[in-house]
């Protein structure tokens, strides 16, 4: 289980149509009456957000029969701000839903979050919520879904089809809703969404808003007066002023401090279904992880052959590149954010410890395959098979004393391998190994690359050094094939003179 990116859920908003959010009081709103007397184009930013309590009442469906009951200052507009406030929630089992419930379960621990409404069984998985029935019958007419009463009934409705680009949809067609979704959802369902969107005047259009996080305790003085609000995007003063069109390097998510995330595992092949990244004290509210679920060893489940050997080769290099330096830093364009250090160091362990075929050999062997008998050429005689040249790294083994490695390699006959070692020095390539071994016959090999002098003075001077391996293999009577890894020396401090 290797975590490779965080991302923020963004509670969503479409503001009742003809109910003016400038008469929210200061604390329900993204900028207060003041500043806005003072620079008019500041409505344009104008949000309402909901405090813990409030939010938490709302999800419930508690505080939902009118805006103006959950906003009294609004009352005096009349009809335009007395329509239900829907929730509009994921038709489909989801851990952006997991990640809204787990905040919701800071604030009120006894309501059940992410027990009762979070541990369904079967079909209803996360799908249950406070105050709204789980069925067939409702807007989803022969289909079981969230919201089986009418919306004026339970306040709360689902777009009847998976994902949080339906959610989102859902959203924008139903008038006085809220709901929530990953931010790059949030962004990008649409050409015409105008979740993120800015002008001149206060918004009632869907857009996303804040929460406010850990700093504030449910209860407190500064709860109730609206302090701590957080913005999803990695930008707290601009990024929910502008859109991806018009301001593209504000993407990505306020979800990077150190410590955001809690209850982490030692390792990748720990238990994560307890790690949390919501009410932090920095950063975002509502922080979650997204993962890569893979095999430790293919072989061992996939059976030994070239061909899942080959697959199995491209899922580590796609791990690796997420991980690498260039992979974390794309992140923010997607609006996510690269995993806080700790985290990183973590994943970037269990992408290394993936191999191939670790014990030796498959304990799951795939069925032999069929043999078919080549046509004879003109001539007369039998086209011989074609000699393989498919072999596997299985294991590199660091030398610190020596600044050598031992590479375990597997090969399917007699044959030459070679394999080079070369790194970087000032902007130049240096060999930094290099050795040839000869087999006799199919089996699995311990090759030792050796420092070269050049290279054992940068280790001298450094530590270690991270080398580019490329292995060639040429079978007797084949032809040869290569292949391209990597190894970082490591020289004890005792042996660096």
């Amino acid at each position: 289980m290797i975590p490779i990116a965080a991302g923020a859920i963004a509670p969503l908003v479409n503001f009742p149509n003809g109910c003016n959010p400038e008469a929210l009081d200061d604390r329900y709103r993204t900028v207060s009456a003041a500043q806005i007397a003072g620079n008019a184009a500041l409505k344009g930013i104008l949000r309402v957000r909901f405090t813990k309590v409030k939010f938490a009442k709302v999800w419930a469906g508690e505080e939902n029969t009118k805006w103006s009951e959950a906003f009294p200052e609004l009352a005096a507009q009349g009809a335009p701000c007395e329509i239900p406030i829907v929730r509009v929630v994921r038709f489909d089992k989801s851990g952006t839903t997991f990640g809204l419930k787990d905040y919701l379960r800071t604030i009120e621990p006894g309501r059940g979050w992410t027990t009762t409404y979070e541990a369904g069984t079967g079909s209803t998985g996360n799908r249950e919520w406070p105050n709204a029935q789980f069925g067939e019958g409702g807007q989803c007419v022969a289909t079981a879904a969230p919201g089986k009463q009418a919306d004026e009934v339970d306040f709360l409705t689902s777009a009847c089809a998976n994902g949080n680009g339906e959610l989102v949809k859902k959203l924008i067609a139903t008038d006085g809703s809220i709901g929530y979704s990953d931010i790059a959802t949030a962004r990008n369902t649409s050409s015409t969404l105008a979740v993120n969107a800015a002008g001149t005047e206060a918004p009632t259009s869907p857009y996303w808003t804040q929460v406010q996080n850990g700093t504030i305790a449910v209860g407190s003085p500064q709860e109730a007066e609206g302090k701590g609000f957080t913005e999803p995007t990695f930008d707290e003063v601009n990024g929910f002023k502008t859109t991806a069109a018009t301001t593209p390097a504000q993407k990505g998510a306020n979800c990077l401090a150190a410590g955001i995330f809690k209850g982490t595992p030692a390792t990748t092949f720990g238990d994560w279904s307890l790690t949390s990244g919501v009410n932090a004290s920095s950063g975002f509210g509502i922080c979650t992880l997204t993962y890569a679920m893979v095999f430790d060893d293919n072989a061992a489940v996939f059976g030994n052959s070239p061909e899942q050997e080959a697959k199995a080769r491209t899922l580590k290099d796609y791990e690796e590149s997420i991980v690498s330096e260039v992979g974390q830093a794309k992140l923010f364009e997607g609006d996510y954010a690269p995993l806080p250090a700790p985290l990183l160091a973590i994943a970037r362990a269990g992408v290394a410890s993936i191999g191939w075929d670790k014990a030796g050999s498959s304990t799951d062997k795939p069925k032999p395959p069929v043999v078919v008998t080549p046509t004879p050429p003109a001539g007369g005689g039998i086209v011989p098979a074609p000699i393989s040249n498919k072999f596997s790294l299985l294991r590199k083994t660091i030398a610190p004393k020596a600044g050598s490695a031992a590479l375990s390699v597997k090969l399917p006959g007699a044959g030459k391998l070679d394999v080079l070692g070369t790194a970087k020095s000032g902007g130049k390539s240096i060999k930094a190994g290099h050795t040839v071994l000869t087999a006799g016959k199919a089996g699995t090999y311990s090759v030792t690359l050796k420092p070269t002098g050049a290279a054992k003075r940068l280790l001298a001077e450094k530590g270690s050094l991270k080398v580019a391996l490329k292995l060639t293999f040429t079978p007797s009577g084949g032809t040869a094939s290569s292949s391209n890894s990597s190894v970082t020396l490591k020289l004890t401090k005792a042996n660096n003179r």
